[in-house]
């Protein structure tokens, strides 16, 4: 039994391989092509272990987008690496594990954010049943971290953010916390988090949590956190 992870646009293998632990069931196995871990920044190569961009680069990856110039260049660098948009690591024994995706990632005061990574500790608390992590713009840190929640009960902030604690440092933990009644979804159940955030924004989606005016009063542009 194995597992391939492959692309559908360029239509190439990545990588492949069988189970050789329960800890490699997280991962997508051994690259098939050429692959990279590279910054999001400077397209720069990481070291081993840290999160960036999952590049490709092989004779199986396609050459450009049909009649898309512009499309290509944004997915192609001058150097032949094909840009993914996954985010993910490589570990020494050169596994590759997808930790989210680069349009979701929150840079907070110039340091990089991984919703994934957040949305893991938070769904695992009793009263939370399903959980988006969404950045909201910030005068002061560009972006700051939102927390939009499903859940039966409303829970306490307080518990919340010493729940993140225990697992997350602080400037990972959320500073907006909001209730919401459902998630916007594709077609295909995916959440939507673009949608999420222009909705929010607008005034139109969710309650902020109360006893916590403090703290959402950071976030300038946000009207239903101002409104409370």
């Amino acid at each position: 039994i194995g597992r391939i992870a492959r692309r559908t646009d360029p239509t190439n293998v990545l990588a492949v391989g069988r189970y050789h632990s329960p800890e490699m069931r997280h991962t997508v196995r051994h690259p098939q092509t050429e692959v990279s871990i590279r910054s999001t920044g400077d397209n720069r190569m990481l070291p081993i272990g840290e999160v960036g961009e999952i590049c490709a680069r092989s004779y199986a990856v396609m050459i450009g987008y049909n009649n898309n110039p512009e499309a290509t260049t944004a997915s192609i660098d001058d150097d032949d690496w094909l840009h993914t948009g996954d985010l993910g690591t490589m570990d020494a024994q050169g596994f590759v594990r997808v930790t989210g995706r680069v349009k979701d990632m929150i840079i907070r005061g110039g340091e990089n954010h991984f919703p994934a990574e957040i949305e893991a500790v938070l769904v695992t608390h009793p009263e939370v049943s399903q959980v988006a992590v969404v950045g909201l713009p910030d005068e002061k840190w560009g972006e700051i971290i939102a927390a939009f929640m499903l859940s039966d009960t409303s829970p306490d902030v307080a518990d919340l953010r010493a729940y993140c604690r225990l697992h997350l440092s602080a400037q990972k933990t959320p500073s907006v916390w909001v209730h919401v009644p459902d998630f916007p979804l594709t077609g295909s159940g995916k959440v939507q988090k673009f949608t999420i955030r222009e909705q929010y924004l607008t005034g139109n989606y969710g309650v902020a949590l109360t006893g916590f005016r403090q703290i959402i009063g950071l976030c300038s542009v946000c009207p239903n956190a101002l409104s409370r």
